[in-house]
């Protein structure tokens, strides 16, 4: 009598070649509670881009003969991106070996997701990080993370799996069938009566749709398709029917994040960029609340739709994957990152302040992240290392000395801030720039057109209503007649956003000024449209105040600028950035008395970007070349 194997724990295979991954074959059973088993197939994705490669040089008969007979031996895999959660690996899967039986330990949301998505009669190919990586191997974890982008988008559809259906969700089929109308009948208006609220809400708060890794993963993705228990939808439908819907102005329960994440992950696919184009700093900031597990997937989980790679490392820190990653910016002269490092400037000051920490909120919103060769002078900057220290040193000119600030904006401010800040700052504005106020506070999007003015004050007394003032208040606030006369020719600008990035542009204003030819376009007087130019405020004067200058410079820079910081320009980039002299630091080279003093290096810290109208109006050789070096801190 022959003794009964045991199942044993499951051993990985090692990937030998590097573009090599495994594919979970998912067995198929007639019910829903039969044992979950799979096997594990190794596929070489290389020789899968190569086949690819090949198809697109031949005539399109070879091409359709290829395609039939790759259809009989290669189905092609699906990938999943879903949400990891936070139980622990407690439920036994069954793994089919040609050796001996054996069990791999999963955690229990990813038994549910099996058995949703198993077929009752046909194996099911699936790419699941959890099981095809070797969880306990880091080394193998790093190289497979660095391919995620290639598996993503080599796979024929990825599931975004968004859970098994509830109670709370047992209308979930009928909302998707609502969503798939809306769109397919091209009703504008109105098409949110028919959407079942509370549904639609419970879905969207869903853990899949706060996850980082999603961005690449559905970017990615030759087909997205949304799923929840046994109900699908496509992706681009569904968050075109979302999207819909906010803009009927009735649905102020959606979540706005949520919306407006899905919103960029679908122009993002609707583009050109998004295949490996992607400015990544945009990225990181546009999705800087998406939420990952492990603080150094910040980067890593946006690596696959970008150029800009640094090697995977789980054995480092997080602030020593942010320090290298920031000095691969300086490396290829990218001084945008600059515009990033003030907004999201260390709380520990472990880092240096022109490294971004990509785990804190922004303080402000960067003016521009976009790679930008104003001129053949590019940005010449490198990193020094002393010991622990980190120091960025460049040339650049410094523009002015700060003598004067305006009163703070919170960075989610509210329209009840708005006209306390607009009396404010238009008080320290140089009488000779006030026609440059809406412009600079607006970073460029809106202007003031004197000859389009009219008599009404639709802004103005929108504003007061919402600080709540009355009419008859109005001769309460110092410096009214000022703000009235600047609120009152406002329209969209074309010419100093067509020197910013498209992404944070279109993220920040959605389709509000629509980009056409000629100097100012406009979508109708803002004057008569305060809603619109309110929202536009808020987000531009977000962690924000105006400074002015030794030289009469008017601007606006970071919440905590102050009297005595400088602003500086820097060559190729497209925003002034004020910087902080730091006195009582200084590197010492050689030894003795006269080696310090000559020794002796004047530093400073990044406090962030800025916004000067006049300087954005410039190209770059009419900003001065009269450089100086600065080190930063």
């Amino acid at each position: 009598m022959s003794a009964t194997l045991l199942p044993r724990d499951y051993t990985y295979k090692p990937l030998d070649k590097s573009a090599e991954i495994r594919i979970v074959v998912l067995q198929a059973a007639p019910h829903f509670e039969s044992p979950l088993a799979i096997r594990l197939q190794h596929c070489d994705l290389a020789e899968r881009l190569q086949d690819d490669k090949e198809e697109l040089d031949e005539d399109w008969t070879e091409h359709i003969r290829r395609q039939e007979l790759a259809k009989s031996q290669w189905t092609g895999y699906e990938a999943v991106s879903y949400a990891w959660g936070t139980e622990a690996a407690t439920v036994v899967l069954e793994v089919l070996d040609d050796e001996a039986p054996a069990t791999l330990m999963i955690r229990p949301n990813v038994e549910t997701m099996l058995k949703h998505l198993r077929s009752k009669t046909n194996d099911r190919c699936l790419w699941i990080d959890a099981i095809c990586i070797n969880q306990q191997d880091d080394r193998e974890k790093e190289r497979q993370v660095q391919f995620m982008g290639k598996i993503f988008s080599s796979a024929k559809a990825v599931l975004a799996w968004l859970g098994a259906s509830t109670d709370a969700l047992e209308k979930c089929d009928q909302l998707f069938r609502d969503l798939r109308r809306a769109v397919a009948s091209q009703v504008e208006d109105g098409h949110g009566s028919m959407i079942d609220a509370q549904v639609l809400q419970d879905l969207l708060a869903r853990p899949w749709f706060r996850r980082r890794w999603i961005v690449q993963e559905v970017l990615l993705a030759r087909e997205a398709i949304v799923v929840c228990g046994n109900h699908t939808i496509d992706f681009m439908i569904f968050v075109n029917s979302v999207w819909k819907l906010t803009q009927e102005g009735r649905h102020d329960w959606l979540p706005a994040d949520v919306v407006r994440k899905l919103c960029t992950v679908y122009r993002f696919r609707q583009s050109f960029f998004y295949r490996g184009r992607a400015a990544i700093l945009a990225l990181l900031v546009v999705f800087h609340a998406a939420e990952c597990a492990d603080d150094r997937d910040r980067i890593y989980a946006l690596d696959g739709i970008t150029d800009w790679k640094i090697p995977v490392s789980y054995l480092d820190p997080a602030e020593g994957i942010y320090l290298r990653y920031a000095a691969t910016h300086i490396e290829y002269g990218n001084s945008a990152l600059l515009n990033c490092s003030g907004a999201f400037r260390s709380s520990t000051h472990v880092l240096p302040s022109w490294v971004p920490d990509w785990r804190v909120a922004p303080r402000f919103m960067p003016v521009t992240t976009g790679l930008t060769f104003k001129n053949k002078d590019i940005f010449d900057g490198n990193v020094r290392y002393t010991g622990s220290k980190a120091t960025l040193r460049f040339r650049g000119k410094a523009m002015a000395q700060v003598i004067a600030v305006g009163a703070s904006a919170p960075f989610q401010a509210e329209d009840a801030d708005l006209l306390p800040l607009l009396v404010d700052w238009s008080s320290l504005c140089p009488t000779d720039l006030l026609r440059e106020f809406i412009a600079t506070i607006t970073l460029g999007s809106v202007e003031q057109v004197h000859t389009t003015a009219t008599i009404n004050d639709f802004v103005l007394d929108f504003l007061l209503q919402a600080s709540g003032m009355w009419q008859e208040d109005r001769h309460l606030v110092s410096g009214y007649y000022t703000v009235r006369i600047l609120l009152r020719s406002l329209v969209f600008s074309k010419r100093v956003w067509s020197a910013f990035d498209l992404t944070l542009y279109s993220t920040i204003f959605g389709g509000l000024g629509r980009r056409e030819t000629g100097d100012v376009v406009s979508t109708g007087p803002l004057s008569q449209s305060p809603q619109t130019f309110a929202r536009v405020l808020r987000h531009t004067i977000g962690g924000r105040r105006c400074f002015l200058t030794k030289n009469g410079t008017f601007g606006l820079g970071p919440a905590d600028t102050q009297p005595g910081d400088i602003v500086i320009s820097v060559p190729s980039a497209v925003t002034p950035y004020v910087l902080r002299p730091e006195p009582d630091k200084w590197l010492v080279g050689g030894v003795g008395s006269v080696a310090r003093y000559f020794g002796r290096r004047e530093y400073h810290t990044l406090v962030g970007d800025c916004y000067v109208h006049w300087f954005a109006m410039l190209d770059a050789p009419s900003r001065g070349l009269d450089k100086r070096c600065f080190n930063i801190i």
